[in-house]
Order: structure tokens, then C-alpha cells, then sequence
């Protein structure tokens, strides 16, 4: 499994808006294009972070070829919702041992 640590700094007052963008653009790369989903975070200092599941590398690379003309919308107002957006981490699984909570 490969995974994605993502950094959002969102603009003041836009913490609404990046999160419905977050939450139906992930949705998207479901069904859409083989995400296994993510996860949003918020620190205590206000940013956000993403740890996104894909099956593969590969996968994740395509993806955003897979998704609907919507989705382009989607990604724009996460896009203006945020003043930075960083891939951290890209990660391989070595092991597992979440639970759903």
C-alpha cells in the first residue's frame, strides 16, 4: 500500500469551504480512481494534514486522469482555500496495525 502525508495551511475563514472541497474531491478519488480514502487532521496550531491509502504507487499517479471534469472545480476552490499545499511524506506500508476506531 502507498501513502500520502499531505500539509494544508487554509486561509482564514476558508476552513469551511477547504474542508466540503477536501471531503467530496476524496470521495471522487474513490469511486472514481482507486483511492482506499484519507483522513483529515487539524493541529492544534491550525493546520490541516491528510493521510491519504492507495493501493499502489502507480495508482496514485494516474489518478488525477481518471477523475470526472467536477473534480477540476473541486481542486480549484481547495486549491483558493489554501495558502500552501504540501506533499510531506510518500510512504510504502511495511506494517498495519490500525483499527477502525
Amino acid at each position: 500500500m502507498f501513502c500520502l502525508i499531505y500539509r494544508f495551511e487554509v486561509k482564514e475563514n476558508s476552513e469551511e469551504q477547504f474542508v466540503r472541497s477536501w471531503k467530496d474531491l476524496t470521495n471522487m478519488f474513490i469511486v472514481h480512481a482507486g483511492s482506499f480514502g484519507s483522513r483529515l487532521h487539524q493541529s492544534k496550531g491550525g493546520v490541516f494534514v491528510a493521510y491519504a491509502q492507495w493501493p499502489d504507487e502507480s495508482t496514485w499517479r494516474l489518478a488525477g486522469g481518471r477523475l470526472l471534469e467536477s473534480a477540476q472545480e473541486l481542486q480549484e476552490t481547495m486549491r483558493q482555500s489554501c495558502e500552501s499545499i504540501h506533499v510531506e511524506h510518500q510512504l510504502e506500508v511495511l506494517s498495519d496495525l490500525l483499527t477502525k476506531g
